[in-house]
């Protein structure tokens, strides 16, 4: 399953000629400026048209998928599962699968994978097709599920039959920062993701958090940790990147790489793609 193949999906799907409804600024056949307006909280407004979601897709894509691509292929306890069945909580391009996909491709041909796509944003739709479509069509043994839905209705919309949620690996990818960005409650949150899924989940399980290495999100890993130890016991392991633009945030253990973990494609040369991994990294076990 390869990501290159989404993000010309994308690509070739971008409308150059159409703006976006609540676009103000002059887009110059790009969003990029409105995704740099939103990230640095320039202007309030959520991903809610396609051209903006396929320009993120080809900005972001391989930055994302790498940092998750590293963190398996550095990770012990990863690497020796014996499959991968992964809940992703506001998944939207599903970019924390094709790393794992990636991985597991090109080091473990024979695991299989069973991921779990969740986000209320309807606009990642087009997206989640690309995605399935190509997920059969790999080489690979991989299964996706997308549902539009609120952490606290997953349970049910999955439709388990007990009071055990069989996903082995929770992941949080760059969810943390959206929160901070739009002033949500994320101590509910935590609460909720507890009390809904990682409760449910079996011993031996892990929850992935990925995101940016600033304070304003990483603080709410550790948050996220000490209220898991108050309902059990809990381990954590915790690692960065180097960051291309400044000296980086030490957090735990640094990856040996912080390269790409794919070629970015020449057709992407207008899109200034994000070219090196920078993310912060908790991975908590359940035990």
């Amino acid at each position: 399953m390869n990501a290159l193949e989404i993000i010309r999906f994308c690509y070739e799907n971008y409308s150059r000629n159409n703006r976006c409804p609540d676009c103000k600024n002059d887009c110059k056949n790009s969003c990029k400026q409105c995704l740099e307006d939103i990230h640095m909280d320039r202007i309030k407004r959520r991903y809610n048209c396609n051209n903006i979601i396929y320009c993120y897709v080809c900005r972001y894509m391989l930055k994302y998928m790498s940092e998750f691509y590293y963190l398996f292929r550095n990770n012990d306890e990863l690497r020796s599962l014996d499959d991968y069945t992964i809940l992703s909580v506001g998944c939207g391009p599903c970019s924390d699968l094709l790393g794992i996909a990636h991985y597991v491709g090109s080091s473990r041909p024979n695991v299989s994978i069973k991921y779990i796509g969740v986000d209320l944003n309807p606009y990642w739709g087009n997206v989640h097709a690309v995605v399935d479509s190509e997920s059969k069509r790999s080489n690979l043994d991989i299964k996706t599920k997308f549902l539009q839905k609120d952490i606290t209705e997953i349970f049910n919309g999955l439709g388990e039959k007990t009071d055990k949620l069989s996903v082995n690996i929770v992941t949080l990818h760059y969810v943390l920062s959206d929160m901070v960005y739009n002033a949500g409650n994320i101590h509910n949150f935590f609460k909720d993701l507890y009390n809904s899924i990682i409760s449910k989940m079996p011993n031996g399980s892990f929850i992935v958090i990925n995101d940016i290495n600033h304070y304003k999100a990483r603080d709410y890993f550790d948050v996220f940790f000490r209220m898991l130890c108050g309902y059990g016991w809990y381990t954590c392991e915790k690692y960065y990147f180097d960051n291309n633009l400044r000296e980086p945030h030490v957090y735990g253990d640094k990856h040996p790489s912080n390269a790409l973990a794919l070629e970015i494609p020449a057709y992407l040369h207008d899109y200034d793609v994000w070219n090196y991994c920078s993310s912060s990294q908790m991975l908590i076990k359940k035990m």
